[in-house]
C-alpha cells in the first residue's frame, strides 16, 4: 500500500531514485525476507541497498548486518513459550511465521479485547514481547526490541547513516513504530485509519498523493530529491 498500488507513480519514483546519486534504497515489509524478494521481483523495484521484513524483525543488507542485528533482538526471546501462552488465538499460515515474529488472525470486532487478553498472557507468564496491530485484524508478537522503528535506528548506526538523512514512509499500523524513530516520515494520502491518531499528533509530512506518488511527494518535501 505504501509502494504499491499505482504502477505508473512506482515507475516514475524509481526511475527517480536511480537518477539520485548517494541516495541509498531500502524496503521495510511485514513480510518474510523471500516474499520481499518475489515482490522486489514482479513489481520490477530498484534493486534495495536494506531489506527490513517481518515487521522489523529480520534484516538483510551488507554483510554481517544480519547477525548483529539478529543478536540485537534476540536475547531473552523464546517463540515457543509465546505461541503456547497465546494457545487458542488464529495463527496465520506458515508464511506469517518467522523465527522471530509469530503472527495471528483477530477478529476486527473484538480486537481490543483479544489484544488485552494476549498482553495479559504473555505478562502472566514473564514473556517480554512487542505486540504490533496492522490493518484491523494482524497480529504480530515479536521480540520486545524488534519493530521497523528499531530496526531502522540499528541500520543508520551500523551504517554510519545519520537518521536526519533516512526519510521513511508507511501507510499502517505496523509502520507506526518505524514513523516514530526519529527519521524524517511521510504518511501517504491511502494510509490506514489506525495512523490517525499518529497523523495528528505531528511531526510526520502527511502526503496529498497516494502509493508511491505520496512516496516521491515526500522525498522532494524533506530535500532528498
Amino acid at each position: 500500500g505504501t509502494l504499491t498500488g499505482d504502477g505508473a507513480a512506482l515507475e516514475t519514483l524509481m526511475a527517480a531514485l536511480e537518477r539520485a546519486p548517494g541516495l541509498g534504497f531500502g524496503v521495510a515489509s511485514g513480510r518474510s525476507p523471500e516474499l520481499v524478494r518475489a515482490a522486489v521481483e514482479a513489481f520490477g523495484l530498484l534493486e534495495p541497498d536494506l531489506v527490513i521484513a517481518s515487521v522489523g524483525s529480520e534484516m538483510d543488507g551488507p554483510e554481517g548486518l544480519r547477525a548483529a542485528y539478529e543478536a540485537e533482538i534476540g536475547a531473552g526471546w523464546d517463540r515457543a513459550r509465546v505461541e503456547e501462552a497465546l494457545a487458542g488465538l488464529r495463527l496465520q499460515g506458515p508464511a506469517g511465521q518467522r523465527p522471530y515474529k509469530v503472527s495471528f488472525h483477530l477478529a476486527p470486532e473484538s480486537l481490543e479485547a483479544a489484544l488485552a487478553e494476549a498482553r495479559f498472557r504473555l505478562e502472566r507468564r514473564g514473556l517480554r514481547a512487542r505486540l504490533i496491530v496492522s490493518h484491523g485484524e494482524f497480529l504480530d508478537v515479536l521480540p520486545e526490541r524488534a519493530s521497523k522503528g528499531a530496526a531502522v535506528r540499528f541500520a543508520s548506526a551500523a551504517l554510519g547513516v545519520p537518521l536526519g538523512r533516512v526519510v521513511v514512509a508507511g501507510d499502517s499500523g505496523n509502520d507506526a513504530e518505524m514513523l516514530r524513530c526519529g527519521a524524517r516520515s511521510v504518511v501517504v494520502a491511502n494510509h490506514e485509519p489506525e495512523l490517525a491518531a499518529l497523523v495528528a499528533e505531528g511531526g510526520v509530512y502527511l502526503a496529498r498523493e497516494r502509493h508511491a506518488a505520496g512516496v516521491l511527494e515526500g522525498l522532494r518535501h524533506f530535500g532528498a530529491l
